[in-house]
């Protein structure tokens, strides 16, 4: 690669920080790391509002090159297809990058967009959504639309995994020779050191994410009910199911025992961590799994279903359980006792060597550096 020129470089963080789960980590992983290596870039980052640029980028008043759009556009609207257009057309940018699919469509200067995965091309009818069969339907061809726009016009394509990027050939052959695979990363708490055997004997166990349908909760609560002794905490910033699963809780008879917890700080989330005796990820479909390697980083436990995605990531990690069968998931809890110590701590270490934030930022500036 010859002279790297200095740039204007866009990315798009209206889904940035905690308020949007895994996209939001990504996104506010991704821009911190930037900021934090040596470049002449200048940066635009376009944020929803003021609290979550602040949440996001601390005091962005002392970083060179920084440029702050406040724009208050909702992601997936109408509107978001012409007053973000605006927002990015006005700023001349060099490149700009959409950590999501959701691009204006007649975007037409150098792009990068983040495909985290398909999962919608899928899942798919009425019991992935609460929304009238009418409205679902005009939504969801404006998702099928979109995507493939953005995939079209995009002249790098990232995606979080090997399973991702052989999804989006699958459905765009085209697209097979823009992709870039970069693994999410980890940030944790504590240091290696101070991971300890307090979690022995601990009856909880945790589950952190939406409540879709293809996230497989059910499997779960259907568990818990043939494991008396264990209680379930539910960690989950999105609620648009959330009411669902509290009526399955309740014919279950299993109110007493599961604990529903809305959105949390990082620090909360490690607390939960630390105090569950396993993370459980029941889902039939994933990008990444980013709650798994935050688990494991900090010595928790992990049991997960053997889809592709987990498989990819984990490795050895984790327990595997198919997601159909609910003994194989009651049986991988019941083996939970057999996590001693050194074999938490040598899962972690294996865990943080593999996935960093950093590592995963720096090898974005050279995508855009290419272009």
């Amino acid at each position: 690669m010859g002279k790297i020129y200095s740039m204007k470089i866009g990315i798009d963080c209206r889904l940035a920080g905690l308020r949007h789960a895994g996209i939001g980590r990504y996104t506010q992983h991704l821009v911190q790391e930037l900021l934090a290596m040596e470049s002449d870039h200048t940066w635009v980052f376009f944020f929803f509002d003021q609290e979550q640029a602040l949440e996001v980028l601390a005091s962005y008043a002392s970083f060179r090159h920084v440029e702050v759009v406040i724009s208050p556009v909702s992601h997936y609207s109408v509107a978001e297809q012409i007053q973000m257009l605006n927002y990015f057309n006005k700023q001349n940018l060099d490149i700009l990058h959409v950590p999501h699919f959701n691009v204006p469509v007649f975007y037409k200067r150098k792009l990068i967009v983040t495909i985290h995965d398909l999962l919608w091309h899928s899942f798919k009818g009425g019991e992935a959504t609460t929304l009238p069969s009418w409205q679902y339907t005009l939504k969801y061809q404006f998702y099928k639309l979109v995507t493939w726009v953005a995939v079209r016009q995009a002249t790098t394509i990232i995606v979080p995994t090997q399973t991702v990027a052989d999804s989006l050939v699958h459905f765009y052959p085209f697209a097979q020779q823009k992709i870039a695979i970069t693994y999410e990363g980890v940030k944790p708490h504590a240091q290696i050191s101070e991971i300890s055997d307090h979690q022995r004997g601990k009856m909880n166990l945790l589950y952190v994410g939406s409540l879709y349908p293809h996230k497989n909760i059910s499997i779960l609560l259907r568990a818990l009910t043939q494991l008396p002794k264990y209680n379930l905490t539910i960690v989950s910033a999105r609620s648009i199911f959330t009411e669902k699963t509290m009526i399955e809780v309740e014919k279950l008879d299993l109110q007493h025992r599961v604990t529903f917890i809305g959105k949390v700080s990082d620090q909360q989330l490690y607390e939960f961590y630390l105090e569950s005796a396993a993370l459980i990820q029941p889902s039939f479909s994933e990008g990444f799994g980013l709650t798994g390697i935050e688990a494991l980083a900090v010595g928790t436990p992990v049991i997960a279903s053997d889809i592709s995605t987990f498989k990819e990531v984990y490795a050895d990690t984790v327990v595997f359980f198919n997601p159909q069968d609910v003994d194989a998931l009651i049986s991988a809890i019941k083996s939970l006792p057999n996590f001693d110590l050194q074999t938490r701590i040598a899962k972690a270490q294996q865990i943080r060597d593999s996935f960093n934030w950093q590592k995963m930022a720096q090898q974005t500036l050279q995508l855009y550096e290419k272009i």
